[in-house]
């Protein structure tokens, strides 16, 4: 009887531990190649736009591996990640403010447009392309760069975007925990999941660069939040939503 209550207390123990991510975080890489995939995609003539972006969702979802009513996990690609964080010894706690990640290698904090709305750059990729030569109606001719950039956006739309978390957390675990700290964006996509927005620029002389730009723009729902985790186990250490 003692043996059993023993592994009853003990499972009931483990159950009430800290909550780990769900999910794996995202590839952005199979993410940029699902939505190339999708580009093509056309709205039927007896489907209303509705029914449309629902399929797209349907459709980039299944491209993911991951179910429609899951949260998918976005991480920050860190350049520093001693950037992310401060600790007080002496109250013991870590103070985080996410808005040094937008200098981070590949990730950007894109400013202006709607107040309420914001373009987080997950990721970006470029490609050289062979060039050409080009001449002006003067005759004078010119060796002409072709380069094409992608990026991969996440826009969330809040009426404020919380900074400065901070967590209590002993200083005995601290400097071990230093190490292991990485940040995500967690949210599920909101109708339509996803649009595009591409714009080419043409050479000049003064600037012989053939410049084409294609954004993929993912849509995160109202749920967006920010959580901060151990990337060694995944337990989650805060959790801010962006909609508080």
């Amino acid at each position: 009887m003692r043996k059993i209550l023993f592994i009853l207390l003990f499972t009931f123990a483990t159950c009430v531990c800290a909550k780990t991510v769900e999910t794996q975080p995202l590839d952005y890489a199979k993410v940029f190649t699902s939505l190339q995939q999708l580009e093509g995609l056309n709205k039927d003539k007896f489907e209303t736009s509705s029914e449309f972006n629902d399929r797209k969702c349907d459709l980039l979802y299944k491209k993911l591996g991951n179910q429609r009513d899951t949260p998918l996990i976005f991480p920050i690609n860190l350049a520093r990640v001693s950037d992310l964080f401060s600790y007080d010894a002496d109250k013991e706690l870590f103070y985080i403010d996410p808005s040094t990640i937008y200098y981070g290698e590949g990730v950007a904090w894109l400013k202006g447009g709607h107040p309420t709305s914001t373009d987080f750059e997950l990721f970006k990729q470029s490609q050289d392309s062979q060039g050409y030569i080009a001449s002006n109606k003067f005759g004078v001719n010119s060796n002409v760069e072709v380069k094409s950039i992608q990026h991969l956006t996440l826009q969330i739309i809040s009426k404020r975007f919380p900074l400065n978390m901070k967590f209590e957390y002993p200083r005995s675990r601290a400097k071990q925990l230093k190490d292991d700290l990485t940040i995500a964006i967690k949210t599920k996509l909101a109708s339509p999941c996803y649009t595009y927005r591409n714009g080419r620029s043409l050479p000049k002389l003064d600037t012989p660069l053939d410049l084409t730009i294609n954004i993929y723009n993912l849509h995160a729902s109202k749920d967006a939040e920010w959580i901060l985790y151990r990337k060694s186990n995944g337990e989650i250490l805060k959790k801010v939503r962006f909609s508080e």
